[in-house]
């Protein structure tokens, strides 16, 4: 360690203690310009004030001498050369006192000799102790490394080591002043292991001090660490091994920047179309749920009883009133309810005179919420003989229209309608809860089988994100019917998978329930409310020329409103479905009592407007579960109760609804899971 320190005759009197300029603290100023490329070297530049203005705190001011004598000079520079180390005496080749290096040293004059006294004071500070006595010669260094080769310029025709000041050599001429904080420590830059690190500001000197490892700390060359004992090369990480276009370490400053801002420019232009997405569609972002909603407190709210006061006696005596006209009364006059034996049961579409899949479920959930068993087993056997598939593409679905003697009418009635299946299995699940499974009637394994099929991204009706379809066919699989998004009944199949035991599945439908959420934010105008008949996947309004006017708010559409709000009122889980209540139910105020039943998106009457409907004052009572504003919920709540039964030939739909929506109202419609 230290070789090259010692001055020779070929070395520039500038840098006395390093051959390498950028490094070194005493780098004696010089001129600039033209004029100091050719100039003789400052042999005196280096005196006996820059030498105690250096050595200040490490030797004291009395003991320098004014000369020194060659022979000294020459003893101090090969402490310079050697390392002290107790216990090992110096070799026959580390006497320097030769004729030649004295001359070498003699050459270059007072400069010279006070470089050497420096360098003996920065030997014995930096290894002080390490020799205690005159038996413990110091150690000789290695021989020095030779000056690399150099080839004559302009500027040095003679072969000679060119000056500092040469702007030819590109050792020098690239040098950069160096950070004021590097001159604490000077180093020698010529070989892998030729340093000597020396804090001039603390006085200190030594390896532990110029790392950082006490004292003040030093500024070193990156590859410092290789002459250390305890400093070893850090091993390769994984980002060493990427391409340097990938691997910032490898970058300039100014191409880590260009990064930066890249990056910058893409985030802000993604965020950018983000926002531009939901400006155009109107999507509203999920809002936070409130408490837990009636399905997980047990407590169903009486609107009746809020808004009109009405006992429980009264509702319960109103709803037994209705199940007699429809299910007791004459099927030519009033009834829908038909028993068909053997102990079997049909709901009949009086309109059309069949049965359908949707009536039958709707007549299973009311008589589920009403105690009555024996209807609802009655209707359950007629399903399952006379419409349910045992095989093939639609296996364990229910076909969606039947003649009441229980064939099929055309090719596509054995096409299911996915809201059937929903309210069937939730009536199972109710079933299983209520009285309890049994042999004949095994109300749990049929609706967790129906409830798979369902789930099914093969042959059901979710996609495998969990968008709810129109039906398995393939126009059916690329749109949707906002009525059949049941988010409520969702939620309450991922509860009741999950009593028992089958988690996966629960995760499912909780995940179906939320995409159901998110699709009426899309599906529903954010200026009337309204939602169309059909869709796409996406819950934009589907523009297929064969739909007949399904792109407007009508039948089909009453229903949706009424999912959205009984989804708040079970789960709570969705704090934009309230500010909805308040947006569609404030669109019908306007429109007066006798508002209309199918309007466009933007609120005009449509075509086939067919007057003010039982079923939609049905299905708009049942929207007030959800809202906050009391003087909306009130009047469409009273409008429900005061309103006759639906009667005619065409009573089937909206009475049907009706029945329903005084489930809802009164509090009898529960979840069960």
């Amino acid at each position: 360690m230290g070789r090259n320190l010692v001055a020779s005759a070929t070395d520039d009197i500038d840098y006395p203690f390093n051959t390498d300029v950028r490094s070194s603290p005493w780098r004696v100023p010089r001129e600039n310009g033209p004029a100091a490329a050719n100039a003789a070297p400052n042999t005196s530049a280096f005196t006996e004030n820059s030498f105690r203005k250096h050595t200040k705190g490490i030797i004291p001011a009395d003991s320098i001498p004014s000369t020194l004598p060659a022979t000294s000079s020459v003893k101090a520079a090969a402490v310079m050369g050697g390392r002290a180390s107790p216990g090992r005496k110096s070799s026959p080749s580390s006497d320097l006192t030769s004729t030649s290096s004295i001359s070498s040293i003699s050459a270059h004059g007072p400069s010279s000799i006070w470089s050497a006294t420096a360098a003996a004071a920065i030997a014995a500070a930096s290894f002080k102790g390490k020799t205690s006595s005159t038996n413990r010669s110091v150690h000789s260094p290695r021989p020095p490394k030779p000056l690399r080769p150099h080839t004559p310029t302009s500027n040095t025709t003679d072969g000679s080591l060119p000056t500092a000041n040469s702007r030819l050599d590109p050792r020098f001429h690239s040098f950069r002043r160096a950070d004021p904080l590097a001159t604490s420590s000077f180093t020698d830059n010529g070989g892998d292991d030729d340093i000597l690190p020396f804090n001039v500001e603390s006085g200190q000197a030594g390896g532990e001090d110029a790392f950082g490892l006490g004292g003040h700390p030093g500024f070193f060359s990156k590859d410092s660490y290789k002459i250390l004992p305890h400093r070893r090369e850090p091993p390769k990480g994984w980002m060493d091994n990427l391409p340097p276009f990938l691997n910032p370490r490898k970058l300039t400053r100014r191409q880590q920047a260009l990064c930066l801002m890249l990056t910058v420019a893409v985030l802000l232009f993604l965020i950018g179309i983000v926002i531009s997405a939901a400006r155009r569609t109107g999507i509203e972002a999920l809002g936070p749920g409130g408490d837990d909603g009636a399905a997980g407190t047990g407590i169903y709210r009486n609107l009746f009883t809020e808004v009109m006061d009405k006992s429980i006696v009264e509702t319960d005596t109103k709803l037994e009133g209705v199940w007699d006209n429809y299910f007791k009364g004459d099927i030519e006059k009033t009834g829908l309810y038909v028993e068909v034996e053997p102990n079997m049961a049909q709901i009949i579409n009086t309109e059309s005179n069949v049965v359908t899949s949707e009536g039958i479920s709707y007549g299973m959930i009311t008589c589920v919420h009403l105690q009555k068993q024996e209807a609802f087993n009655r209707l359950w056997n007629w399903a399952r003989f006379h419409m349910q598939h045992t095989a093939g593409t639609y296996e364990t679905f229910f076909a969606w229209r039947v003649t009441r003697g229980g064939l099929l009418i055309d090719a596509k009635d054995v096409v299911p309608a996915p809201d059937a299946e929903a309210y069937i299995a939730t009536a199972l699940i109710a079933a299983h809860r209520k009285w309890g499974s049994s042999i004949a009637y095994p109300y749990k394994a049929e609706a967790m089988r129906l409830i798979h099929a369902m789930g099914n991204s093969k042959k059901g009706f979710f996609t495998k994100d969990g968008k709810a379809t129109f039906n398995p066919t393939d126009w059916g699989l690329r749109h949707s019917n906002p009525s059949y998004h049941l988010p409520h009944f969702y939620q309450a199949f991922a509860r009741f998978l999950k009593n028992e035991g089958d988690p996966r599945a629960a995760k499912f439908w909780s995940k179906s329930a939320m995409q159901s959420r998110k699709f009426f934010h899309v599906a529903a105008d954010p200026k009337t409310g309204l939602i169309p008949d059909y869709t796409t996947l996406e819950g934009k309004g589907a523009s297929d020329p064969n739909l007949e006017g399904h792109s407007n708010f009508q039948w089909d559409a009453w229903r949706a409103p009424a999912n959205v709000a009984v989804d708040w009122a079970w789960w709570n889980m969705d704090g934009w479905q309230q500010k909805y209540a308040d947006r569609f139910l404030g669109f019908f105020a306007s429109q007066g009592p006798k508002y209309g039943s199918q309007f466009t998106m933007d609120g005009k009457l449509a075509d086939n407007n067919s007057g003010h409907d039982a079923g939609l004052v049905s299905m708009n009572a049942v929207v007030a579960l959800a809202t906050k504003d009391e003087k909306l919920m009130s009047s469409f709540v009273k409008e429900l109760w005061e309103q006759d039964m639906p009667e005619g030939k065409g009573r089937y739909y909206p009475a049907m609804l009706y029945m329903m929506s005084l489930l809802h109202c009164s509090g009898r419609f529960q979840a069960y899971f």
